[in-house]
């Protein structure tokens, strides 16, 4: 005798790949529906454009100021509306050339090795270079400074 739970146990069993795909479809369509785009509202999309008013507040400036303050372009955009815009003057700097000098071609000589962990590099400065073992050279054995042409 079939009872109700073998007979779900039966058709589960048989049908279960279309129960899933079914399952899956239908949570398919409903997040579909549910995320669908939107129109945004008509308060975004339609704002109304204001005009920006700014009253220059004289009690605010310096009272040694030395800035001088110019209207950029026409003073036509701003005799219609009661606005306040002041630009500062630029003040263009004009080329000046540099005389260069050339600098020494010495590069400084690594430390000899250490054992580790050994110094940080900022300590350096004070530890034996290669070539320090040596004794130094002759006043013969190297060439006079070159000067630059001017």
């Amino acid at each position: 005798m079939n009872t109700m739970k073998d007979f779900i146990i039966e058709f589960l069993d048989a049908q279960l790949g279309r129960v899933l795909l079914v399952l899956a479809l239908v949570w398919t369509g409903w997040s579909l529906s549910s995320n669908w785009a939107r129109p945004l509202p008509k308060e975004l999309t339609e704002a109304k454009v204001q005009p920006v008013e700014v009253e220059l507040d004289t009690s605010a400036k310096l009272q040694d100021d030395k800035e001088v303050y110019f209207v950029s372009g026409g003073p036509d955009p701003y005799i219609a509306a009661r606005l306040f815009v002041f630009v500062p003057e630029k003040v263009i700097t004009q080329f000046r050339p540099v005389e260069l000098d050339i600098p020494t071609v010495s590069v400084k000589r690594p430390p000899q090795l250490l054992p580790d962990p050994g110094p940080s590099l900022e300590g350096a400065e004070k530890l034996p270079r290669f070539g320090d073992e040596f004794a130094p050279p002759s006043a013969a054995d190297i060439a006079p400074p070159v000067k630059a042409p001017k």
